[in-house]
């Protein structure tokens, strides 16, 4: 069998190559697939994006949650928003206290006046499948209290905080965030602890709208010396504060 002949310009040489090749069933040309403006490019392991990391927001799809293994801080994940999801999509897995577990670990059991305890709040699945874990926030995902030896809350801003002139409060900045985590998956999050009484803080306030959950706080002098107890409250759908892991600490001298 004779080879078939192509004529070829100098000015297409690899098409001309590429054609010489198809002629003697020697070549195939790879497949190539059209990938949209905007999306994310596959990569060639067909592998998603990272479960320990939040996706790309750049996405031409609808956010609808996002799956995650484990991760070092919860509100790279909830401030996403390829996570967001419709507030009418509130549901969760339920029975989430026997399916999560709670560890709250402080930095010190002793703190001087005015002194700063950093924490590390992990949760995770227990479970032997993948929980869904639905968060209503407005600013972060848990915030702490204290409460005295009389288990009185003690140290919180008094009354609701009004916004300076010329900014609002805005009521409505409540997200609905899901997260998929899987059987083990741990997700954490570092919060902090300050040993002090609180105030309103308008004069803190940046831009024309603040949300209720992210308004400012300024220090209002030291607590006094004594022990105390650690509480959190959570935005987490389905989880009680009462369910919450606390630590205790205790104020002392210099």
């Amino acid at each position: 069998m004779r080879p078939t002949l192509v004529a070829c310009s100098r000015f297409s040489v690899v098409a001309c190559s590429v054609a010489a090749l198809s002629a003697c069933g020697g070549y195939k040309p790879p497949k190539i697939e059209m990938v949209p403006i905007g999306t994310n490019a596959p990569d060639l392991n067909e592998e998603k994006y990272p479960t320990n990391k939040p996706p790309p927001v750049v996405d031409n799809g609808a956010p609808k949650g996002c799956v995650v293994n484990d991760t070092e801080e919860i509100q790279d994940w909830l401030k996403n928003d390829k996570c967001k999801v419709p507030a009418s999509d509130k549901d969760g897995t339920t029975g989430l206290s026997q399916k999560l577990d709670f560890k709250l670990v402080a930095s010190t059991p002793e703190i001087s006046p005015g002194g700063r305890v950093d924490l590390t709040l992990s949760i995770k699945n227990k479970s032997s499948e993948q929980i869904t874990l639905v968060f209503l926030v407005d600013g972060p995902a848990f915030h702490v209290q204290t409460f005295d030896a009389k288990n009185k809350q003690v140290g919180q801003p008094t009354g609701k905080p009004k916004a300076p002139s010329g900014a609002v409060i805005d009521e409505d900045a409540t997200r609905t965030v899901k997260l998929l985590v899987g059987s083990g998956g741990t997700l954490k999050t570092k919060l902090f602890w300050d040993a002090v009484k609180l105030k309103w803080a308008p004069d803190k306030v940046e831009g024309a709208a603040i949300s209720l959950g992210n308004f400012p706080t300024a220090a209002a002098g030291n607590l006094p010396l004594g022990k105390y107890t650690i509480r959190l409250t959570t935005n987490l759908n389905g989880v009680s504060d009462d369910s919450l892991p606390r630590v205790p600490v205790e104020v002392v001298k210099e």
